[in-house]
């Protein structure tokens, strides 16, 4: 699929996540990062969703403060993002809090954004095992 359109951002960011998932985190974060480059609006939701692959790839090879930007640039592009898409990456967000040891979402009451309403609302929809005190 990558030799038919090679410059299709979506599919790089396709390839990155299944790289991903066959834990093969150095390709998939090459992969991932040719995907952002080729986005030229920064607005494909598949490439928008896959950063949060890229933050696990990351973070997997120990390179935290890399994945703290990335972590960092995708909470702050939340609130711009459909609401199907916010909810799928918030709990993926909460999912590397968790088991990452990463403080994304720290001071999330005191944003004046969105995030504290979508923080509720997936806690009522998902009921997730825990969420760390918000300071």
């Amino acid at each position: 699929m990558i030799k038919i359109a090679p410059e299709d951002c979506s599919r790089w960011a396709q390839l990155g996540q299944a790289l991903h998932f066959q834990r093969r985190d150095e390709e998939a974060i090459e992969a991932i990062e040719k995907a952002i480059r080729l986005d030229k609006t920064g607005n494909d939701p598949v490439v928008w969703e896959c950063k949060i692959h890229l933050a696990r790839s990351y973070l997997k090879l120990g390179n935290k403060k890399k994945a703290e930007e990335v972590l960092s640039n995708i909470k702050d592009q939340l609130p711009e993002q459909k609401e199907s898409n916010q909810m799928a990456v918030f709990g993926m967000l909460i999912d590397i809090q968790e088991n990452y040891d990463v403080p994304i979402f720290t001071r999330i009451q005191q944003e004046k954004t969105s995030l504290p309403l979508l923080r509720n609302k997936y806690i009522k929809q998902n009921n997730p095992r825990k969420l760390l005190p918000v300071m």
